[in-house]
């Protein structure tokens, strides 16, 4: 990917949707007794797995067509949790939270109580290293960064595989959208929030994980050497009671976190775990620009569960540095990443793109889905988002927020889209072979063309819908990924710039026979969605051999003249045109 500049931050849902389907949603809010908004409160459906949290504004939107309980019980840690009565004739409500009763004071003081805490934690660890079943749910990440300014936004939606030991086991991309601020000669950070969050592992014993290490990644007898541990508080929320445990390292060295873990010692579950570090010695933030080293980097992470059951509900992820080329200037960023509908995923794409490198190469490779978007957004919007987007709308560029994707001068996807202006050129395709993915993609299998021994040009057709009974709608894309082809054995000249930009267009010409005949389907379900998909793949690829032979590579002109007619009655691109070709036989 080629970035200059580069960063992620959080981005709730700013088109205005709130405002225009305000109809179907009850809107909330939760404050405490001081009139201040709770940031990240639970909000759940009482005796039921469905839920949302607050924003950071303390507002939250619940989907009339969600309303299958007539409760909601709303919890924040340190205070005490509320049950509300709704029912379809709400249109908003107001929730204040009182303060949770504080108990540590009225406890006996324990002989010792480091041994307590110790004990308390090593039961807590047994219990969640024992629990790796994986769960499904839908996820939402956002994250926002800037530096005096908005440098950058970014929001997508997942599907997720959760277990309670090692935390986020998989995040596949539904869709996603960014912006981006117009800056030159500025050196920002590469960084995958994904990759980082994904890697971190809760309750797993590790060492060499991205971020650094927590007692709850270690052993008994590790926790007692590297830590130590005292009993910060005690709460008490009905008949039941957290206990707070703080934690810091017994030395300083940049590469272990402190923190808080709250422990509801009734069931022996995980309420809350945080943890922070100032000028950390893990080395996961790279500049990209050449000389510039990340500085004083601080990190803060939360981690917040579900009050009834050990899943993780939402993770909170705040850093902040100083780029050695600006020392004058500290970047603060902070990502959500919220688990919801659990065992209740989206429906994915029938083919994704393969393994896209980076969190922004994966959001490029989407087309933009207005449906999805109209349809999902999860969190009201909070007004520095509203702020955040209207700056990058005059001050920066954005990113999958229309039909048509405008890209950044500052980064690049590895997937070249189908337009007629988008020509296939010899600066796409390297000369040098990469590891190629084996396998299906999505359990779909995607027919790559092989030109030669040593050639390879890796095209792709995406394919995801959304069901809005009684309409089905498809987006589609005709893409070469460029990361996946190269070129070794074949001359590099117009001739055959010519015959792989036919092949490009042969892509497209059979998107849209596909999409023909899925809007002609009427209603439909995955399966024979996906027939029809993959009986196109089939043509497409037969039409691919043919062309091939026809035209032995570019080679035979008058083959490569007839399928260039071809492609200029299809889609009304001459390539001979373009490329400045003539019809007469082949330069030798």
């Amino acid at each position: 990917m080629k970035i200059k500049c580069f960063a992620f931050l959080l981005f709730l849902s700013v088109t205005g949707l709130f405002a225009q389907e305000k109809s179907g949603y009850i809107h909330g809010i939760v404050i405490n007794q001081r009139n201040e908004k709770l940031a990240y409160a639970s909000i759940q459906f009482k005796g039921s797995d469905d839920g949302t949290i607050t924003n950071e504004d303390g507002e939250f939107l619940i989907h009339r067509k969600k309303l299958i309980r007539d409760t909601l019980v709303i919890y924040f840690m340190g205070y005490k949790s509320k049950e509300i009565a709704i029912d379809e004739t709400n249109d908003s409500l107001t929730i204040t939270l009182e303060k949770a009763v504080h108990t540590l004071n009225e406890v006996v003081v324990l002989a010792d109580q480091e041994s307590y805490a110790y004990g308390l934690l090593t039961k807590l660890i047994k219990k969640y290293r024992g629990k790796t079943e994986n769960i499904p749910s839908k996820a939402y990440l956002s994250l926002y960064s800037s530096m005096d300014q908005p440098l950058e936004i970014f929001e997508a939606f997942y599907n997720a595989k959760l277990n309670p030991r090692d935390g986020i086991t998989s995040l596949e991309l539904k869709n996603g959208r960014a912006g981006l601020i117009k800056k030159d000669n500025f050196a920002f950070v590469s960084l995958n929030t994904t990759d980082i969050l994904s890697d971190f592992s809760p309750f797993l014993k590790v060492m060499n994980q991205k971020l650094p290490i927590g007692p709850t990644n270690l052993n008994h007898s590790a926790i007692k050497s590297k830590y130590h541990l005292e009993i910060e508080d005690i709460l008490n929320d009905a008949d039941e009671q957290t206990t707070v445990i703080a934690f810091s390292p017994t030395i300083n060295n940049g590469l272990y976190f402190s923190g808080k873990i709250y422990i509801n010692i009734d069931r022996n579950e995980l309420q809350k775990l945080t943890l922070e570090i100032e000028n950390t010695k893990q080395d996961f933030l790279k500049s990209i620009q050449e000389n510039s080293l990340v500085d004083s980097l601080n990190i803060r992470l939360e981690l917040n569960y579900d009050q009834n059951s050990t899943r993780l509900q939402s993770m909170i992820y705040d850093y902040d540095f100083i780029l050695s080329s600006q020392p004058q200037n500290r970047i603060v960023s902070r990502a959500l990443l919220a688990f919801y509908d659990y065992g209740s995923p989206f429906e994915m794409p029938l083919s994704e793109p393969v393994n896209p490198g980076s969190d922004y190469q994966r959001i490029l490779s989407y087309p933009f889905n207005k449906h999805f978007w109209e349809a999902n957004y999860y969190l009201p919007i909070s007004q520095n988002k509203i702020d955040f987007t209207n700056f990058f709308k005059t001050n920066g560029y954005l990113i999958n927020h229309d039909s048509i994707s405008l890209q950044s001068p500052y980064i690049e996807s590895p997937y070249l889209n189908w337009s007629k202006s988008n020509r296939l050129m010899w600066s796409d395709i390297p000369n040098a072979k990469p590891i190629l993915p084996q396998g299906n993609e999505n359990g779909v299998l995607v027919i790559a063309y092989q030109t030669a021994g040593n050639s390879y040009l890796r095209g792709h057709l995406f394919l995801d819908y959304e069901v809005e009974d009684p309409n089905t709608y498809y987006y589609s894309r005709a893409s070469i990924d460029r990361d996946l082809s190269f070129f070794k054995d074949m001359r590099r000249d117009v001739y055959t710039l010519v015959y792989l930009n036919i092949y490009f267009d042969m892509y497209e010409i059979h998107r849209r026979i596909l999409m023909d005949k899925l809007n002609n389907l009427g209603s439909a379900n995955r399966k024979e969605i996906a027939n029809i998909y993959q009986e196109e793949l089939k043509l497409l690829h037969n039409k691919l051999q043919s062309m091939r032979k026809e035209t032995q590579q570019g080679f035979n002109m008058e083959g490569l003249s007839n399928w260039n007619d071809y492609i200029e009655k299809k889609l009304g691109v001459n390539n001979f045109r373009i490329f400045g070709v003539e019809s007469g036989p082949r330069e030798p």
